[in-house]
C-alpha cells in the first residue's frame, strides 16, 4: 500500500468518531470508508436480542451524523464481513484495513480471524488498535492497574484536520431487522452517550455510592453508561477523563457545596477500573465462555437441568416476591442494577442448582 492509497476503517463496537484511534489513524494515511457490516449470522447467536439491533440503529444513525458533520459517509453492508471486504477490495482496488481490538464472544472471535485470514490471503494490511484497559497477551495480572492508568491517562485522540472520505453505496439498512427476535420489546436507552455522561456527573451522581444498590433508587443513581461504553459510543478513556476533571472541580468546592462528591465519584471511578478488569479476566481465560471458573464444579449438574425452574425464573414467576420483581423489571426495561444482577443470577445457580 503506498501513501494516499485507500483506507478502510472497520466499525464493530466502538460507534464513535471521539477518541477513535483506527479512525484517525486512517484518515491520515489516505482517503478513508468508514464501514459497519449488519451481520446476519451474528444476531442468529443465543445472546443476541431484538433490543440489541434496535440500540444498534440508534447507534448507527448517530454514527452516520456524527460522520455526516465531519464530511464523512458510513458505509453499512450486509453480509459476511470477510465477502463484504472482498467485495469492497475489488470496489476500492485494494486498501488498508484499520480496527479496533474486541474482546467479545468465540464467534465474534472466529470472525476476527477469519478477517486476519483474509487479510493476509490478499496482501491486506491490518492495523488493528486498543480501546479498552484491556492487553492482549498478558501472561498475568501483576502491574495491570498501572497500565490501565497510564493508558486511560494518555492525550484523547483527535481527528486530522484534513480529511478525505470515500463514499461507497450502502445496503438498505435502515429496514433490515433480525424476523426472528422479538421485535415488539421496546428499547429503554439514551443513545446520546455525551448528555448521559454529563447528567451523571454534574447531577444524578451525587448519591451513586449510596443509593446503587436498590433497585428502587438505582435507575436514577447509576450512570446508565453500560451501553454505551458496550457500543463503544463512549471510551473508557473519555469517560474516565471526565470523571477526574469531575474529582479537580469538586475538591476545589467548599465542604458545604461538595455534598457526598467525592466519595460517590471515587466510587464511580474504581467501577470503572473493574470494568476493564474482568474484560482482561475474560480476555486472558476466554474458555471460562463454556467452562467453569472453577473446575472443581464441573460434572454437578450439567446433566439435570431443570426447565421448568429456569422458566420459572427468567419469567419471574419463582414465587419469591422479590427475584420475580427483579425479573420483571429486567424484562421490562432491559436493564437492571449491578446488585440485583448479582442476586437474579445467585439465586439460579443456588436456589435453583441451574447450571
Amino acid at each position: 500500500m503506498t501513501a494516499g492509497s485507500a483506507q478502510v476503517v472497520w466499525f464493530k463496537r466502538d460507534l464513535r468518531i471521539h477518541d477513535h484511534a483506527a479512525l484517525s489513524q486512517a484518515l491520515k494515511r489516505g482517503p478513508t470508508l468508514a464501514l459497519y457490516v449488519v451481520e446476519p449470522e451474528l444476531w442468529q447467536q443465543p445472546t443476541a436480542s431484538a433490543r440489541h439491533w434496535q440500540y444498534t440503529q440508534q447507534a448507527l444513525l448517530q454514527l452516520e451524523h456524527d460522520l455526516h458533520a465531519q464530511g464523512g459517509h458510513l458505509c453499512v453492508r450486509i453480509g459476511n464481513t470477510v465477502d463484504v471486504l472482498n467485495t469492497l477490495h475489488q470496489e476500492l482496488n485494494g486498501f488498508a484495513l484499520h480496527a479496533h481490538e474486541e474482546t467479545g464472544n468465540a464467534w465474534t472471535f472466529r470472525r476476527d480471524l477469519e478477517v486476519m485470514h483474509w487479510c493476509k490471503r490478499v496482501n491486506v494490511p491490518l492495523h488493528e488498535y486498543r480501546q479498552f484497559g484491556v492487553f492482549r497477551g498478558l501472561q498475568d495480572r501483576d502491574g495491570w492497574s498501572q497500565r490501565w492508568r497510564e493508558f486511560m491517562q494518555q492525550p484523547i485522540v483527535e481527528l486530522p484536520a484534513h480529511r478525505r472520505w470515500l463514499t461507497n453505496e450502502s445496503a438498505p439498512w435502515h429496514d433490515w431487522a433480525p424476523t426472528h427476535l422479538d421485535n415488539s420489546i421496546t428499547l429503554n436507552a439514551d443513545a446520546n452517550a455525551e448528555s448521559v455522561l454529563e447528567n451523571f456527573l454534574q447531577q444524578r451522581g451525587e448519591r451513586y455510592h449510596l443509593d446503587m444498590s436498590s433497585p428502587l433508587t438505582a435507575p436514577a443513581a447509576c450512570s446508565r453508561l453500560s451501553t454505551q461504553l458496550a457500543y463503544g459510543q463512549l471510551s473508557m478513556r473519555q469517560v474516565a477523563q471526565h470523571t477526574w476533571q469531575r474529582q479537580a472541580e469538586v475538591r476545589g468546592q467548599t465542604k458545604e457545596n461538595r455534598g457526598t462528591w467525592p466519595k460517590a465519584l471515587a466510587a464511580f471511578q474504581s467501577r470503572l477500573h473493574w470494568h476493564c478488569h474482568f474484560i482482561q479476566k475474560f480476555e486472558s481465560e476466554p474458555e471460562i465462555e463454556f467452562e467453569n471458573m472453577a473446575r472443581s464444579c464441573d460434572g454437578l449438574r450439567e446433566h439435570d437441568f431443570d426447565l421448568a425452574k429456569f422458566d420459572a425464573w427468567r419469567t419471574g414467576a419463582t414465587g419469591y416476591p422479590f427475584v420475580d420483581a427483579c425479573m420483571r423489571y429486567l424484562q421490562a426495561n432491559g436493564w437492571i442494577n449491578f446488585r440485583m444482577r448479582a442476586m437474579l443470577v445467585s439465586f439460579a445457580s443456588y436456589d435453583l442448582w441451574l447450571h
